[in-house]
């Protein structure tokens, strides 16, 4: 199991690999333009962890990572897509001894958390580790989204990353996925970000 915990709060990611020891710490956001009263279509928001707002606090796994050739300004130069656990998966980590239960939900690495909560909160899909940001160019002077330390801002409840760290996680991540599940922790309500 790989283990990538979010700190929302602080503003970091730290990817554990299997054996617990840490990989990588990098710089994410995890701020949504819902939970300011944006949407990006028709449908209004639905804060704190509805349409267009922040991804629910829970424990969710990973799906594999795609590339965009060539990248886009608003997703950077991949995406890596956030998904509830199912059923089996959780129930294999139990058996394995990588998580344990409790009534409010689960613990893995040492992490209380809910399971995964997209459906729960209108059955959100669509939602990614990514990087990029759009906005970027609009500022005064322009910003280059696709930048390796593009600054990182606000999404529509995604986890943007850096570019260059996006890429150096997806490169340790494609070899690993056949046989590991990854678990993405969510902690905590997300850091302000300016934009």
């Amino acid at each position: 199991m790989i283990h990538v915990i979010f700190n929302r709060p602080g503003g970091t990611l730290k990817i554990f690999q299997d054996d617990g020891s840490l990989w990588a710490t990098i710089d994410a956001g995890g701020d949504a333009w819902g939970n300011y009263g944006v949407s990006d279509d028709a449908t209004p928001p639905s804060p704190p962890y509805g349409h267009a707002c922040w991804l629910p606090q829970g424990h969710y796994v990973l799906g594999p990572p795609e590339t965009l050739a060539p990248p886009i300004a608003s997703e950077g130069p991949a995406q890596i897509p956030v998904l509830d656990i199912s059923t089996a998966t959780m129930e294999e980590l139990l058996q394995a001894g990588k998580a344990s239960a409790s009534p409010t939900g689960y613990v893995i690495g040492g992490i209380h958390l809910p399971a995964g909560q997209l459906a729960r909160y209108g059955n959100r899909r669509g939602l990614l580790l990514h990087g990029g940001g759009s906005n970027l160019a609009k500022l005064k002077p322009p910003q280059d989204p696709l930048a390796n330390d593009q600054a990182l801002c606000r999404t529509f409840g995604c986890t943007r990353l850096h570019n260059g760290d996006l890429n150096d996680l997806v490169a340790f991540l494609r070899p690993l996925l056949n046989g590991n599940t990854v678990i993405f922790s969510a902690v905590g309500d997300p850091k302000p970000l300016p934009l």
